[in-house]
């Protein structure tokens, strides 16, 4: 009987690393030039996230993950040029992170 116990406590706690590692981790995606629209997704529902925007000069958006998980904000008027790059870091309450930097190849130095 406790071997029984002991071997569903151990197929119950392998089951449980399982799903969590199995999750989706947060990502970010991002539309636009002039006007950017960040998507994130895999958020925790309801987590209130802030999202960073380094280029020229910092800007931050806030928004809430939705019972999804997912968020939509849009940075209006941002100086992105041919080749400038940018790096995106949103971080929820809940302990949510996802980050995408961007450079355009063409641009880089060889």
């Amino acid at each position: 009987m406790l071997r029984r116990v002991l071997v569903t406590g151990a197929a119950c706690l392998a089951l449980g690393a399982t799903a969590s590692a199995a999750a989706p981790r947060p990502v970010l995606s991002v539309k636009g030039r002039e006007t950017l629209t960040v998507s994130g997704r895999h958020f925790r529902a309801a987590e209130n996230v802030r999202v960073v925007l380094n280029i020229a000069r910092r800007q931050v958006r806030h928004a809430t993950a939705s019972g999804r998980g997912a968020f939509r904000v849009t940075f209006h008027k941002v100086p992105v040029g041919p080749c400038d790059g940018y790096a995106i870091i949103a971080t929820g309450d809940g302990g949510s992170r996802a980050m995408l930097a961007r450079m355009h190849p063409d641009c880089l130095v060889r």
